[in-house]
């Protein structure tokens, strides 16, 4: 890690130094969901195509310079898939890197019902990026207390693409979905904590959730098969301990003791073989 914090302050200090109004050095981080972190640096060097070719004045020690761009980069460390492109047409340098987050380097999950929240610390973040070394060589400090560089003069924008919908930050500005912060104003920013935050609804929470329902209504449902088997049991039963007259009278009654009254049934239940005594006692329990 040592030796990417020199590479990238010999490298950019330089540049800085004598091409500061010159110099645009974009960082995208794209952030996925499990934390890992695709982190591409891309640096605007066209001024110094002119300038290799001697068409900047006072300037002669340009033959000093090695522009074996890709040659002098060394992402190690934390970082894994180092990728390294330079067009020697437009002088555009991109140093690529993917890196895992976890609450160490600011990236944090929450996990709450129907939603996932994530959270990036912007200053723990600006630690962990390779070239975080110009927070303590070059940056410290206001401004206005920099002795070295004009920072007004130097272009440095971060891009940050968070999983899910950013719902809020601390500093910068969301367009599109995508976090615009200036890395010069970030590393001056004296408070400790700067978070970003995004939410997504939970897919794998909506379906788990859909799953309880069915299990539950399937439950619901094997309880009322068993009710109804256990109630048809019971009537079963019943009919199996009343004799072929009561069971006949009864049926008799329950049927037609809506549309007659309790001597109209008793009439037509005379002209069958029961007797008068059972036909009067069946009509007191089911009428």
């Amino acid at each position: 890690m040592k030796a990417n914090k020199k590479f990238f302050l010999s490298f950019i200090l330089l540049f800085l130094i004598f091409f500061s109004s010159c110099i645009t050095l974009e960082i995208s981080q794209v952030i996925e969901k499990n934390g890992v972190s695709h982190i591409n640096y891309i640096y605007n060097l066209s001024k110094f195509k002119d300038f290799k070719a001697g068409n900047v004045s006072n300037m002669n020690f340009s033959n000093k310079i090695n522009f074996s761009f890709c040659n002098n980069v060394n992402l190690t460390g934390k970082f894994k898939n180092f990728g390294c492109k330079f067009n020697d047409e437009s002088y555009i340098g991109v140093i690529s890197g993917d890196l895992q987050l976890n609450s160490s380097n600011g990236f944090l999950i929450q996990d709450l019902n129907s939603k996932v929240v994530y959270k990036l610390d912007l200053k723990k973040m600006i630690k962990t990026l390779n070239f975080g070394a110009f927070n303590s060589t070059l940056f410290s400090g206001t401004k206005e207390k920099t002795p070295i560089l004009n920072l007004s003069d130097v272009k440095i924008i971060y891009l940050i693409t968070m999983p899910g919908e950013i719902i809020s930050t601390d500093f910068g500005e969301i367009k599109e979905n995508i976090l615009i912060v200036n890395y010069l104003d970030l590393i001056s920013n004296e408070n400790e904590e700067l978070n970003v935050i995004s939410e997504e609804s939970s897919i794998f929470i909506s379906i788990k959730s859909i799953i309880i329902i069915f299990i539950i209504l399937i439950f619901i449902a094997l309880i009322g098969v068993v009710i109804f088997i256990v109630k048809n049991k019971h009537k079963l039963k019943g009919d199996k301990s009343l004799t072929r007259n009561e069971i006949h009278c009864r049926d008799y009654i329950n049927k037609y003791k809506k549309d007659y009254t309790k001597e109209q049934i008793k009439t037509a239940l005379l002209g069958t073989h029961i007797s008068e005594n059972e036909i009067n006692e069946f009509i007191k329990i089911y009428y």
